[in-house]
């Protein structure tokens, strides 16, 4: 018999510090992921720790050789798809970072995603140009729609090389030098693990088993790698089924952000907790602040996003959305219950650099509307909150009050 949260989160009677007491929560996390079991142990979890991923540093010498042949081809454009990269790519450049930092001030740079212009701000980079979604893909056609014939682009890939990046670059005629300061790898079922983690497979089985009433993910290959580890051990369906379940007995899924969601949707599951800032600390918050046994919008029925056919399927049938209506419903989607400031949603529909004010309000309205109108005939309703944003209703027989905006 899972726990569950009480109607705003907390188990039931729990003091405030201990809002999580005797729930289990499984955290996928490679590296940083203490930080993540450090914030869920204090508010009172039990944590299984099995990171699904895993970091493999590139030699020095194979760093060198791509720094050089970055610098030596003096690109147009510098594409920045991870944080991670950009940083272990400055840091680990030793006698060459002050070049690094010199192509990166002399030329436009491009960034996937609200930690990776972070990190670029970080380096001393104070205007870069942001994609309206945290896809890759849509960064390099931003790209592509900008640069010149003939012009030469260096990606700082991530662990999986980005290659859906580079092909579309290099699929519309532009050259394309890497700097790949890492890699990600899947750790075996049973390899050993730290010391206060224990193996993927340990992990896999005991969500399978019904042992885990949360999972917080924390990145896409996080996502693959259980998938992953789940196949090698035969029980990627027993692990498809966990994760997707409806009603009292599903487990909750929790994403740290809106790329980490669209994987785990991508493989039909749904996200419950998605809290309003990428940080580990707010993800551990956010899942606090949730109820654990509800199903979407209070009916047998789930609330289903497909991101590749942009399609969502409500109590009453299914609508085909356009990709910023999907996007703004998404961002909803993940966070049942509660109200999605204006401030999140401009973020996540149209990008890190998106503009605010009154204007920006204006074209979120007009979506907004929109995306109502679509959503009317499979029974799903858009509320708008004044002066704070939107929201997806939900069946006040579910839970009676309003999710807070924790994170």
């Amino acid at each position: 018999m899972r726990a569950n949260w009480g109607p705003a989160g907390g188990a039931a009677g729990g003091p405030p510090t201990h809002r999580m007491a005797g729930l289990r929560v499984g955290v996928t996390a490679g590296r940083r992921g203490d930080e993540l079991v450090e914030a869920l142990t204090r508010l009172g979890a039990s944590v299984v720790w099995g990171p699904t991923v895993e970091v493999v540093p590139a030699t020095a010498a194979a760093l060198a050789r791509q720094t050089a042949a970055v610098l030596a081809a003096r690109p147009a454009w510098v594409m920045v798809t991870t944080a991670e990269g950009l940083d272990r790519w400055v840091d680990g450049a030793r006698e060459r970072r002050a070049a690094i930092l010199a192509l990166l001030a002399g030329t436009t740079v491009a960034a996937r995603g609200a930690k990776a212009t972070a990190a670029c701000r970080r380096h001393g980079l104070p205007s870069v140009l942001t994609s309206p979604t945290e896809r890759g893909v849509d960064l390099a056609r931003l790209v592509v729609a900008l640069a010149k014939p003939g012009d030469r682009v260096a990606v700082v890939v991530d662990g999986s090389g980005s290659r859906l990046v580079v092909a579309e670059l290099q699929a519309a005629g532009l050259a394309v030098d890497l700097a790949a300061p890492y890699r990600w790898t899947v750790p075996a079922a049973t390899a050993p693990a730290g010391e206060r983690c224990v193996p993927a497979g340990d992990l896999v089985r005991a969500l399978c088993a019904g042992e885990i009433d949360a999972m917080a993910f924390t990145s896409p290959p996080a996502v693959e790698g259980l998938f992953a580890v789940a196949a090698a051990l035969g029980l990627e369906t027993v692990l498809r089924e966990a994760l997707s379940g409806t009603g009292q007995e599903r487990v909750l899924v929790a994403a740290i952000g809106p790329a980490t969601a669209e994987a785990l949707e991508e493989r039909r599951v749904g996200v419950g907790v998605c809290p309003l800032q990428p940080r580990m600390v707010a993800l551990a918050g956010a899942l606090a602040a949730a109820p654990l046994g509800f199903s979407s919008f209070g009916r047998p029925e789930p609330l289903v996003l497909d991101p590749l056919t942009r399609t969502v399927t409500g109590p009453g049938g299914a609508v085909e959305l356009s990709d910023l209506q999907f996007t703004l419903l998404a961002s909803m989607a993940r966070r049942p219950g509660m109200t999605c400031p204006t401030s999140v949603l401009l973020r996540e529909v149209w990008g890190e650099g998106a503009l605010s004010g009154a204007a920006a309000r204006r074209r979120l309205e007009v979506l907004a509307s929109r995306l109502r109108a679509r959503l009317v005939p499979i029974e799903v309703q858009l509320a708008t909150v004044p002066k704070r944003g939107y929201r997806l209703e939900l069946d006040r027989s579910s839970y009676s009050a309003e999710v807070p905006p924790v994170g």
